[in-house]
């Protein structure tokens, strides 16, 4: 939980710099309310436990993400699931910065 509410101030100040930025963020869904002040906020909510578990279901997730048509990433928590998608990313060579 401590990286995740980490990410408030970094959010306030990007937002605070740059009005029209879209960011699309991936948590869990019990973290969600921590980032209800920011109204432009995609928030991505997976179900580890259903839809997303596991190899296939990380790759469902990674379909979804690729929607949104990302134009970088950045891996905050750095566990075995944002690794996996972050590999999904670049095998597909989309155009983008993986930070």
């Amino acid at each position: 939980m401590g990286d995740v509410a980490m990410l408030v101030p970094v959010l306030r100040c990007l937002y605070a710099q740059n009005q029209n930025i879209q960011i699309t963020l991936v948590t869990r869904n019990r973290f969600a309310p921590i980032f209800k002040e920011f109204s432009k906020l995609q928030l991505m909510t997976p179900d580890f436990t259903g839809t997303h578990k596991g190899l296939k279901g990380l790759y469902r997730l990674y379909k979804e993400l690729k929607q949104t048509k990302p134009q970088r990433i950045a891996d905050i928590h750095h566990n075995l699931r944002s690794r996996i998608l972050r590999l999904f990313f670049r095998l597909s060579f989309v155009g983008m910065r993986l930070q």
